[in-house]
């Protein structure tokens, strides 16, 4: 039996946890465009409610606009908590997944993990998330926050069923015919009665150049073209950040320390004047502890020293976390946490620019 299939445009908007200023434009910014191609359209846009504040706090300022013009230019330029809106070009879906019955398209239980809304909520969040990442790699300390990719469980009692229609929800799903501007409108998502869990985000306020945002947009092009991942040390750095903001101690010491063996081993291989047999040798038989006491002993200065000590050192206590079930954390710790992970992020960057 034949399947009737439609080939639309999906649109998602979600809410981007930072106020973004574009301080190089030369005009008021309301909508920048990142990606444009034929199978993806990336786009900031002011929401309907960033754009009422900012009308207000220009009108408040405009009345004195020769006092204010340095802080009206800056708001001008400025897209507060904007959309990030992303339209998923020629997605196809059998009709009966377009079917709307009062204001709600309803998926059934059992065929969740293969509806085309799942595939198309994936896709969504892993753009969202290559986004976030590049915006994480130039400001590692702003409390970026993205959406994990939604699980389906098996588990008759688990609560990762929920994710699916919560993030469909959450981020305005709407979905057009190709070659129309017309789209249908935001629709709700039920999955048979299960209740919408509610997320709060955190917000960042970061200055972006035209040089950055040009690095981010080849960045997500490249996720497009060949599947482009974080490199794996940042990708743990994320994990160190959003654990140590949920006040988990335990697992960002954990995460820590895997992007700490990342970078040894990547550091050594470049740093290392031997034959390529015998440094593939040394990275497979040697622990992460005994990499580290090998790039502290060929550290070229006293800051590098210091550098691998700190490393070896939060290397030590994920020892103890992990095997002898450390659970409570002082001050000293987290000073240590935050050492290491400033030095990680310094070795990262001099490797990246070498």
């Amino acid at each position: 039996m034949m399947v009737d299939i439609e080939t639309i445009d999906v649109r998602g908007r979600l809410q981007l946890p930072a106020n973004i200023h574009f301080r190089e434009e030369d005009k008021e910014v309301q909508t920048i465009i990142l990606v444009d191609s034929a199978s993806l359209r990336l786009s900031l846009v002011d929401s309907g409610a960033s754009e009422e504040v900012r009308k207000s706090l220009l009108e408040t300022f405009r009345e004195n606009e020769s006092k204010y013009k340095a802080v009206i230019e800056e708001i001008e330029r400025t897209l507060i908590v904007p959309w990030l809106e992303i339209v998923l070009k020629g997605q196809m879906f059998e009709k009966s997944e377009l079917t709307i019955r009062e204001g709600k398209i309803l998926l059934q239980k059992g065929q969740l993990i293969n509806s085309n809304w799942y595939r198309v909520s994936q896709e969504i969040v892993r753009v969202h998330n290559a986004l976030i990442d590049e915006l994480f790699k130039i400001y590692p300390h702003q409390p970026w926050v993205r959406k994990e990719v939604p699980r389906l469980s098996t588990t008759r009692f688990s609560m990762d069923i929920v994710n699916f229609p919560w993030c469909l929800n959450s981020w305005n799903i709407e979905f057009g015919k190709i070659s129309s501007d017309e789209w249908t409108g935001g629709f709700l998502f039920e999955v048979a009665g299960d209740a919408v869990a509610e997320v709060d985000l955190q917000i960042a306020m970061t200055p972006i150049s035209h040089d950055e945002l040009e690095n981010i947009r080849r960045s997500l092009t490249a996720l497009r073209d060949s599947e482009a991942r974080l490199p794996v040390p940042w990708e743990y750095l994320y994990y160190t950040f959003r654990h140590l903001a949920e006040g988990n101690v335990r697992n960002a010491v954990i995460d820590l320390d895997i992007a700490i063996d990342f970078v040894v081993r990547e550091y050594l291989t470049r740093r290392m004047t031997l034959n390529w047999r015998h440094i593939g040798k040394i990275l497979r038989e040697s622990s992460t502890g005994d990499l580290l006491v090998v790039a502290r002993a060929i550290a070229k200065d006293t800051s590098e020293f210091v550098t691998w000590d700190t490393l070896k050192e939060l290397h030590t206590l994920r020892g103890t976390v992990l095997h002898k079930y450390q659970r409570r954390f002082g001050k000293a710790h987290l000073e240590l946490v935050e050492k290491a992970k400033a030095a990680i992020i310094s070795i990262l960057r001099d490797m990246a620019l070498a």
